[in-house]
């Protein structure tokens, strides 16, 4: 009795085909996320990152400088400025997802400097508040919430753009608590 391999062979060919065909929609999948830049529109924000690390250590000194000359200890109690602020892709790509009243897409972010009493720390915070812009500048107030129709973006379950009421982004993860690893040297001193 002459035994066959032909079963065995034909479900690890399927598998394999199976696994291939993964990898292949995964990097679709990937592809479809890519961000388009118009470099024209970029090139006039783009500064050298030693210049960058001179500003961020300026803004750091200064602020401790402040705070020194104050009895109260104002900037860190009724003040604090955060180092950084971080948010991830989603949060851009919901705002810059969202229409103006024509039905026109964002021309870009715009982040607001606001101040907020952290219940916690029992402190005041200066945070960033984010909200889209239109091509003319102004600003894009919807409603970010999560509806049943609308804009899909990977991590966001979906947001249907309202004209009343109206969101705008906070709640953003502050430096120095939440930072990078200090290799970029924006919030100190660079690695070796």
């Amino acid at each position: 009795m002459k035994r066959t391999h032909f079963p065995h062979t034909l479900s690890l060919l399927l598998i394999i085909l199976m696994i291939v065909s993964g990898c292949n929609n995964n990097q679709q999948q990937q592809q479809d996320q890519r961000i388009t830049v118009n470099a024209d529109n970029v090139k006039n924000h783009i500064i050298d990152i030693k210049l960058a690390r001179e500003y961020t250590k300026s803004f750091r000194d200064e602020r401790s400088r402040l705070d020194s000359l104050t009895q109260r200890k104002y900037l860190s109690t009724e003040f604090d400025l955060a180092n950084a602020e971080s948010l991830n892709r989603d949060v851009f790509a919901l705002l810059l997802e969202q229409k103006d009243k024509e039905g026109n897409p964002a021309a870009g972010i715009r982040m607001y400097n606001g101040r907020k009493y952290n219940e916690t720390l029992k402190r005041y915070e200066v945070t960033l508040v984010l909200v889209p812009y239109d091509k003319n500048g102004n600003d894009i107030i919807n409603k970010l919430t999560a509806q049943t129709t609308a804009i899909r973006l990977p991590g966001v379950s979906s947001a249907q753009a309202q004209g009343d009421g109206g969101n705008a982004i906070d709640n953003a993860p502050r430096c120095p608590e939440v930072c990078d690893n200090g290799n970029s040297g924006l919030n100190g001193p660079t690695g070796p």
